[in-house]
């Protein structure tokens, strides 16, 4: 399997009501991404990986409707947050939908476009 297709899979370690103690894979390539009141924010189209092979961010495909008029924003991997369910994992962030859609659009020659409000300036 290839770097990214490692990276697209998120190992989790702990158990859940559906899950043993050894964790289970899950893929992350169209995983929806919500927003803090549960709203849909778009889906994972990427995942981007340092030279180790740890992720760093995840490209959502956002804004838009039906696919016409989204763009791709490059979301930090902290700022991910994970909550396994029996069948499923959810995919959420903490930082409002507006913020997010406003995010600079993800260039792959320039790192400095993924969107994460906790690094300095």
């Amino acid at each position: 399997m290839t770097r990214r297709g490692l990276a697209a899979l998120l190992l989790l370690a702990g158990p859940t009501q559906a899950q043993s103690q050894a964790g289970r894979l899950v893929p992350l390539m169209g995983k929806r991404l919500f927003g803090p009141a549960g709203e849909e924010l778009g889906r994972v189209v990427d995942i981007i990986a340092d030279a180790t092979g740890q992720p760093v961010a995840a490209v959502v495909d956002v804004g838009g409707f039906m696919g016409i008029g989204s763009r791709r924003v490059a979301l930090a991997w902290t700022l991910l947050r994970w909550k396994p369910g029996a069948e499923f994992v959810r995919l959420s962030i903490d930082v409002a939908p507006d913020v997010v859609i406003g995010a600079p659009e993800f260039r792959r020659e320039d790192l400095s476009t993924i969107f994460d409000p906790t690094r300095p300036k």
